[in-house]
C-alpha cells in the first residue's frame, strides 16, 4: 500500500500543475453589450411617467439617459417630452419617431406603492420590530420607430425602507426615518440600475 501511495503522489501533483496551468492560461474578456445601440442613429427618449408624479418620473428619465450614455458612450438620444394621452400605441410611435426623425424610441412606466407595515415580536414578547416600506417596479421598453414593434422591454423591481422601529424589553432600542425623497432616490437609482443592464458590456473568461 504505501509503494502504491508514493507512486500515486507524482500523477497527483502532475495533475495539480496542469490544473493550474489551465487556470492561468485563461483571461477576461469584454462582450458587447446584449442590447446594442451604436450604430442605430438617432434615439428617442420620451419622458418617464409615474404614478408618484412628475418629479420622480424625471429623475427616473435623466438617471436612465445617465446609465444608458455611460455604458454606451456616443449614442445620440433625443429628449422627447411624454405625449399627452398615456400610453404609446404603434401608431403613435411611428407617429413620433417621424416627428422628431428617429430611428427608436425608449418609453418607460415607473409605478410605485406603499407596502403594509410589517411588525414581528420576539420570543416571549421580549421584542418589536416594526418597519414602513415602499416597493416600485420600472417597466422600459425600445420601440421602433418605422413599424412600432418593441424591440427590447425590461421589468426592474425594488424596494426601500422609509422608517422602522424596534423596542426590547429595555425600551426604545432604535428610530430610522428616511424623508420619502431620499427613499425614491434610491428606489429610482436601484431600477435604473438593472433595468439598463443589458446595455452594458460584460465579461466572460476566456482559455488563451
Amino acid at each position: 500500500m504505501r509503494a502504491l501511495s508514493g507512486s500515486l503522489t507524482p500523477v497527483l501533483v502532475a495533475l495539480a500543475v496542469v490544473a493550474l496551468g489551465a487556470c492561468s492560461s485563461s483571461r477576461m474578456v469584454q462582450v458587447p453589450p446584449r442590447m446594442d445601440l451604436r450604430g442605430m442613429g438617432p434615439i428617442g427618449m420620451v419622458t418617464f411617467s409615474s404614478n408618484e408624479g412628475d418629479e420622480i418620473a424625471v429623475q427616473a428619465t435623466r438617471e436612465f439617459l445617465s446609465a444608458l450614455q455611460s455604458a454606451q458612450p456616443g449614442v445620440p438620444v433625443l429628449e422627447i417630452p411624454a405625449p399627452a394621452g398615456g400610453a404609446l400605441d404603434p401608431a403613435a410611435v411611428r407617429a413620433l419617431g417621424k416627428e422628431h426623425g428617429v430611428s427608436a424610441l425608449i418609453v418607460g412606466v415607473l409605478e410605485a406603492k406603499p407596502v403594509k407595515p410589517k411588525v414581528s415580536v420576539g420570543g416571549g414578547l421580549e421584542s418589536l420590530n416594526a418597519k414602513a416600506e415602499i416597493e416600485a417596479q420600472l417597466n422600459a421598453k425600445l420601440y421602433e420607430a418605422g413599424s412600432g414593434a418593441t424591440m427590447w422591454s425590461s421589468l426592474a423591481h425594488a424596494r426601500e425602507t422609509v422608517a422602522s422601529v424596534s423596542v426590547t424589553g429595555g425600551g426604545l432600542a432604535g428610530i430610522g426615518a428616511n424623508s420619502r425623497d431620499d427613499a425614491n432616490g434610491r428606489l429610482v437609482r436601484e431600477l435604473v440600475a438593472q433595468a439598463t443592464e443589458d446595455f452594458r458590456p460584460g465579461w466572460v473568461r476566456q482559455r488563451n
